[in-house]
């Protein structure tokens, strides 16, 4: 007598099932891109902040801050008899810089980052020039405009992009 022939398996859950209803554990999300293109326009906030109190309020050493400034990542905003000044600008970049740190990316890799920003401002430059050029109020509120713009449409590529590539790395 012949063995029975055995069941079939169980599929797993999603064998068989359409691609799109298969479920997948959920991407990792990016933030959205805020729709906001005046970031680039700096607050006049007054922030002047020493190395010291600078290092504080990034929550670093100020060794960190040196090594910041020795890869071109960080700069003084202004700098006075009795030492540098760091704006929130400075402020912003090292506590970016401090939480990287805390993943293992060290200063160095961070260069990438300066690198993308002047190559974007360098196309940014060619687009605004002829604006920048006409040194009439007009001409100038249209260069914001035209910034603002094209600061959103950046940020929006650069985030479709991550996350392309966010799911090619993680194969799914």
């Amino acid at each position: 007598m012949a063995p029975a022939p055995a069941e079939p398996p169980e599929p797993l859950p999603h064998e068989g099932a359409p691609v799109a209803s298969r479920t997948r554990p959920p991407a990792p999300t990016l933030p959205l891109d805020d729709g906001r293109g005046d970031d680039l326009v700096p607050d006049a906030t007054g922030v002047s902040l020493t190395r010291a109190e600078l290092a504080r309020a990034a929550g670093v050493g100020e060794e960190s801050l040196m090594e910041l400034q020795s890869y071109g990542l960080l700069a003084p905003s202004s700098e006075s008899g009795e030492g540098v000044l760091f704006d929130e600008e400075g402020l912003a970049i090292a506590r970016l810089a401090a939480g990287f740190s805390r993943h293992g990316i060290e200063p160095r890799h961070l260069r990438m980052y300066r690198s993308f920003a002047e190559r974007e401002v360098g196309l940014f430059q060619q687009v605004l020039l002829p604006y920048l050029r006409q040194r009439n109020p007009e001409a100038r509120a249209k260069a914001q405009d035209e910034l603002a713009e094209l600061a959103r449409l950046g940020r929006g590529l650069r985030t479709a992009f991550l996350r392309q590539a966010v799911r090619e790395a993680l194969g799914e």
